[in-house]
């Protein structure tokens, strides 16, 4: 880029909408408010996300920097009574954390113009919520208090209720779902019309709760039609056999969002909102929406990245699974709960739903049992709640592919003195993580019989000396400690008698699927035979054909395109001589003309300083012959007797443009003897009849160093003696007085007849210089790096 195009380009500041941050922090990390530094530390990681995301994808030409500001946080949730943040109350009360951002987006001022401040947040919030909080949140100190989040979510803090509504549109989008039955015995046909309507009318009011929540002052109600809606074709990809394609429109009294914002919203159903939404349609009854595990969220026409499986969703619990306890028992029971985390390395793909049942299985017998050893007598049961199972998400280190995490909720006999959530906490983090790794080993899915590493650490700093050994790795060399059989947790007989229903269900199941698998398998066989067998020959004659074709096509584009680039290259050559040549000429040009104003400049101040010293010659020539002579008595004091004043307290200041270097000795001196005939002349001027000399020396220099003001780049303190008369006129004659000799005495008219004092010396000095005089004659005259003063500075100096 030229230095012309570099002055013309301006940068544009513009304001985000105010906005806020929430994040969910577990109940047994919510216990105290963030410090100063680690809301500090989210600032920074929270910018340094956005400022990938808009630099690299939404405006990779425009953007040039992003300033978060944080204005407040908020801890604890939120309820209606508090109006604090006035959005942010709507949100899911799980939220528990709040910070409260301003910012500003900078912009290069060029081409179309600059987004707005809505559009650059849009585009912000856009970005994958899941990356910014596994990479960046969860990834801070291990004792930071963000590091625990488990869900976050940004959005804007106030509407603007005087910004003009209207009705915004959304992409057109789509739904795809990924279905698996449970029965092969019913299975399921495409959804019919009326099912169809039930989805459009789920989704809708799924929807519309979303968009009251981020808009509760300007939303006012939305209409949604289904477009296109198609069973086992494979859309976006073959993992979804229903697509249902939609239109959406809502309107808004204020302040309406974009329509990037609006179907930010919309896709939350298959985002944060995943599970609810899933088991929302899994109640559509008889339909294929019935057997839902996985929903993708699109913009139709948009190329979007690959989405990875989700998890399926939770089976509906029966309302007692685990019995109805006895009154008392329930009445009087005690329960602790604790947080487990474990995360695992295999050498396999992530496992299915299935598989990852066994292992919750596996986990709720060993940390059983691990409990009723070290309390045999007052432990009653063990559950582990699942909080969730997250697959190639690298927690806490990228080899790490699969982790989950549970509520562990221990129940105690009543009238026990079970041990407090801290102690049982050191329990299950004190494990021995080398047992874990064997039992997790031992299962039969084949994932886990691959794990190589097992840790407890939920981030990737490794543990102090002191601390307890939270990782395990399986090495050939290294025997694996013995696995005795584990305890299972009481159940009663009904969940007993569910459980063998569910197992006998299941092999009926996979006996039916295997033996539709085998006829499938052999008539698929025999069709694919005889197909493959005509199309080998079509196949051939159309390869011929296509190779002929391809080769003449790549021939013609080699010569155009050889034709191309030579056109191109010539054009470029010419242009770049002609480039040379004019900034040859131009350079030559500026350094002929800032030659003839150096000689212009030194003459004019040469000049000036012969025509200065010839009009004090002058002056003094014509003084000494209005003052007589002394009377030579062989008494009369000499010149270096006189009274000496002194004084350095005055410093100057200047601005210097473009100095490159600091004043050799030659400038300085120059500078010491212009400055010293600047002040002689002032002291003349206020004390006629008394001042005699004045001597002037640089005391101390300062250069580049902003002082006393940033502006200033140079300045230098002076040491500064004068020398004045005695009241009496040394030019009147001497009288005897009482037999002494001595002169009559005459007032001085503009200082008095006194000699003045280092204060009055200083302040005849600074008060009323006149500092553009003294900028011009006595410093740019100088040349080199005083040519370009343009500030100057004279006070002072302040008492250390």
């Amino acid at each position: 880029m030229s230095d012309a195009t570099k002055k013309k380009l301006k940068i544009t500041k513009v304001p985000l909408p105010d906005f806020f941050i929430a994040l969910v922090l577990p109940d047994v990390h919510a216990h105290r408010q963030p410090s100063q530094g680690e809301v500090d530390e989210l600032r920074d990681r929270t910018t340094e996300f956005w400022t990938t995301q808009l630099k690299e994808t939404s405006f990779p030409k425009k953007f040039k920097k992003l300033n978060l500001k944080i204005e407040r946080t908020q801890f604890g949730t939120v309820n209606e009574e508090q109006a604090d943040i006035e959005v942010a109350r709507d949100l899911d009360p799980r939220f528990n954390m709040y910070v409260e951002f301003s910012g500003v987006v900078h912009f290069a001022s060029r081409g179309s113009g600059v987004p707005s401040g809505n559009e650059a947040f849009a585009e912000m919030t856009a970005s994958d919520s899941l990356e910014y909080l596994v990479g960046y949140v969860r990834g801070m100190e291990n004792d930071c208090l963000f590091a625990n989040a488990t869900e976050v979510c940004a959005r804007r803090l106030v509407i603007d209720p005087m910004a003009e509504g209207g009705n915004v549109r959304a992409p057109t989008f789509f739904f795809a779902f990924a279905t698996e039955p449970w029965d092969d015995e019913t299975p399921k046909g495409p959804p019919t019309d009326e099912d169809v309507e039930v989805f459009r009318q789920k989704t809708h009011d799924h929807i519309d709760r979303n968009l009251k929540m981020a808009y509760p002052n300007s939303y006012e109600g939305s209409e949604m039609k289904v477009l296109v809606h198609e069973a086992d074709s494979a859309k976006p990809d073959e993992r979804f056999d229903v697509y249902i394609e939609n239109d959406f429109k809502a309107s808004f009294s204020s302040d309406p969002p974009t329509e990037a914002e609006l179907f930010n919203v919309i896709m939350k159903c298959g985002a944060s909102d995943c599970t609810e939404y899933l088991q929302s349609m899994q109640k559509i009854k008889k339909s294929r929406f019935e057997d839902v595990t996985t929903v993708t969220v699109q913009i139709v026409g948009l190329e979007m990245p690959e989405v990875e499986d989700m998890e399926p969703a939770p089976e509906q619990q029966s309302e007692s699974p685990e019995g109805d306890p006895p009154e008392d028992d329930e009445e009087h029971a005690i329960e602790r709960q604790v947080p487990i985390f474990l995360a695992v390395c295999t050498n396999t793909d992530p496992p299915n739903p299935e598989e990852v049942k066994v292992f919750d299985e596996l986990m709720v017998r060993y940390f059983y049992t691990v409990v009723q050893k070290e309390y045999p007598d007052i432990v009653k049961n063990l559950s582990l709640k699942k909080l969730y199972t997250k697959f190639d998400q690298g927690i806490p280190e990228p080899r790490f592919n699969m982790c989950s995490e549970w509520n562990a909720i221990i129940t105690f006999k009543p009238e026990s003195e079970p041990p407090d959530e801290k102690e049982l906490n050191m329990l299950i983090i004190e494990c021995n993580m080398s047992t874990i790794l064997a039992y997790v080993r031992k299962l039969e899915p084949v994932p886990f019989k691959s794990t190589t590493e097992v840790t407890m650490r939920r981030h990737s700093q490794k543990p102090g000396p002191d601390d307890p050994i939270m990782d395990a790795r399986f090495e050939a060399a290294i025997k694996l400690p013995a696995t005795p059989e584990l305890l299972e947790p009481p159940e009663d007989e009904a969940e007993k008698e569910r459980k063998r229903l569910d197992a006998e269900k299941e092999k009926q199941r996979l006996i039916a699927e295997k033996e539709r698998e085998k006829q499938e398998a052999e008539e698929r066989k025999k069709a694919e035979d005889a197909q493959r067998e005509a199309e080998a020959k079509k196949k051939a004659e159309e390869s011929r054909k296509a190779a002929e074709a391809e080769a003449k096509r790549k021939a013609e584009e080699e010569r155009k395109q050889r034709e191309a680039e030579e056109r191109v290259a010539a054009k470029e050559e010419a242009r770049r001589l002609a480039e040379e040549q004019a900034k040859a000429i131009a350079e030559e040009e500026v350094k002929k003309k800032a030659r003839e104003e150096r000689l212009k400049k030194a003459a004019e101040a040469k000049a000036a300083l012969l025509k200065a010293e010839a009009k004090r010659k002058k002056e003094k020539k014509e003084k000494k012959k209005e003052i007589p002579a002394p009377v030579d008595d062989g008494h009369e004091s000499p010149d270096e007797n006189l009274p000496r004043v002194k004084t350095s307290d005055v410093f100057v200041a200047l601005k210097l443009d473009h100095a490159e270097t600091e004043p050799n000795e030659d400038e300085m001196e120059t500078l010491r003897s212009n400055t010293e005939a600047y002040f002689a002349e002032r002291l003349k001027n206020k004390y006629p009849n008394t001042f005699a000399s004045l001597k002037c020396q640089v005391g101390v220099m300062k250069w580049n160093e902003g002082y006393p003001k940033p502006e200033f780049n140079f300045y230098v303190e002076w040491d500064i003696t004068a020398k004045f008369r005695d009241s009496a006129d040394p030019s009147s004659p001497m009288k005897t007085v009482a037999g002494t000799k001595q002169r009559t005495v005459f007032k001085d008219e503009a200082g008095g007849g006194d000699t003045p004092t280092s204060y009055e010396l200083m302040r005849s000095l600074v008060v009323g210089a006149n500092i553009i005089q003294y900028l011009t004659e006595s410093v740019r005259v100088i040349g080199g790096p005083f040519e370009h003063g343009t500030a100057v500075y004279i006070k002072q100096r302040e008492s250390s």
